[in-house]
């Protein structure tokens, strides 16, 4: 069979052109040119001939199957578009999951998330919080909190806060308060230890 389109038509070998969706004048659209040793439909009309796709030779994955969902699935790589979202995974560790109003990358025990008003990450037990108008961080009982006009850090039962003219620290039932040139110490007990100055 020759086929016109075709310089070296003596070949065994020949590159034709694959069907593919989505594409116009600006060449853009899907390319997925098939793998070698894949199984493919070749259409042939005259002297032209077009590979109109390829056939699935191996089952789907069980994850593949919602009709209402696209996939792409490549190896140990998935891209699944809804309606709502779009998620893509690398194995069963890594992933990205894109929405209207945020992204989500997970690794491990490692979490990204972005919006719209805020950005988290967290790493097991710790978690950092990014506002427009705050940062905090927290480590098992610790947090640390940082606003526009106030600092504060928390230990279990022990809080720092830090104001433009006030610095309150409370312990227990202690309280170390030292507002606008006042200083007030609350406690059951109260040691003060004073050294000698001489001159």
């Amino acid at each position: 069979m020759k086929f016109t389109e075709f310089e070296d038509n003596d070949s065994q070998k020949m590159w034709i052109p694959v069907i593919t969706g989505f594409t116009g004048k600006d060449n853009g659209g899907l390319i997925m040119i098939p793998d070698i040793d894949d199984t493919v439909i070749v259409f042939i009309s005259g002297e032209k001939a077009y590979v109109m796709g390829s056939l699935r030779e191996e089952k789907l994955p069980d994850k593949c199957y919602d009709p209402v969902k696209k996939y792409i699935y490549i190896g140990k790589n998935l891209l699944v578009a809804e309606d709502e979202k779009i998620s893509f995974s690398q194995g069963d560790n890594t992933g990205i999951i894109i929405t209207d109003d945020s992204i989500t990358a997970k690794t491990g025990d490692s979490c990204l998330t972005l919006n719209k008003e805020n950005i988290s990450a967290q790493l097991e037990k710790s978690l950092l919080s990014i506002k427009k108008d705050s940062i905090s961080a927290q480590l098992e009982k610790s947090l640390v909190s940082v606003k526009k006009d106030s600092v504060s850090a928390t230990q279990d039962s022990t809080k720092l806060c830090l104001e433009s003219k006030k610095a309150d620290i409370k312990s227990g039932q202690s309280e170390l308060v030292l507002d606008g040139g006042k200083t007030k110490l609350n406690g059951s007990s109260i040691d003060l230890n004073t050294q000698a100055m001489s001159g």
